[in-house]
């Protein structure tokens, strides 16, 4: 708004200078000339407020079809407690509410063999064999180990950047064409998620899922 009103009172100025036959050249003892100078500064401030802002406002990303198959319903382990598959499966609801390119989210809780063990997968899998084997033990692809050896939140985010992404997204059973993938460690667990959009995770929802993240270790 304000690089259209700025740009817009630009316009009109000239054009009054234009029609009233004045001189093109301001004169500093005319009280209209200094008038418009005064307008043309106005409007210049106007411009420059709104390039700025447009500079600075947040870039929707865009979204592209991630691939794999559906999960209708979000999946949880049978071990858990009533309390712990409520907390995860509100995990899934509010990143869905809250970002809406994220196209799956899964929770994994690390073995004695050091092979993972999924607790919570919703949104899209793989393929539909990976989404009917959600039980079985998942080795750990090195992204994961590296967020849960140095306790700090990994983030790919843009996928086709980093060779090991189809090798990671196949063994986690996440679908094959995220563009994005967080995995987001708290003591023993990893919440893991994927975006269907470079970049589709800001700073924000990085901090928020790291707070959500440490929530999960205290639920029982």
């Amino acid at each position: 708004m304000p690089l259209y009103a700025g740009a817009t009172g630009a316009i009109l100025t000239v054009a009054h200078r234009a029609v009233s036959g004045l001189a093109p050249v301001a004169d500093a003892a005319s009280a209209q000339s200094r008038a418009d100078v005064l307008c043309l500064a106005m409007a210049a401030a106007l411009a420059l407020t709104g390039l700025s802002w447009k500079s600075t406002s947040t870039r929707i990303p865009e979204s592209e079809e991630p691939g794999g198959a559906q999960v209708d319903a979000p999946w949880c382990a049978e071990e858990l407690s009533r309390n712990f598959a409520r907390e995860v499966t509100w995990l899934w609801e509010a990143v869905r509410g809250v970002n809406g390119t994220v196209c799956a989210c899964a929770v994994f809780v690390e073995n004695e063999d050091g092979t993972l063990r999924r607790l919570l997968h919703a949104g899209r899998a793989y393929d539909t064999a990976a989404a009917s084997n959600f039980d079985a033990p998942v080795a750990c692809p090195s992204l994961v180990r590296l967020a849960l050896d140095t306790s700090k939140g990994q983030y790919w985010a843009n996928t086709v950047l980093f060779p090991d992404a189809p090798e990671t997204l196949k063994g986690l059973g996440l679908p094959p064409k995220a563009r994005g993938l967080l995995v987001q460690p708290s003591e023993k667990y990893a919440v893991v998620l994927t975006t269907d959009a470079v970049r589709g995770l800001s700073r924000v929802d990085q901090a928020w899922l790291a707070d959500i993240a440490d929530k999960l270790a205290s639920t029982s």
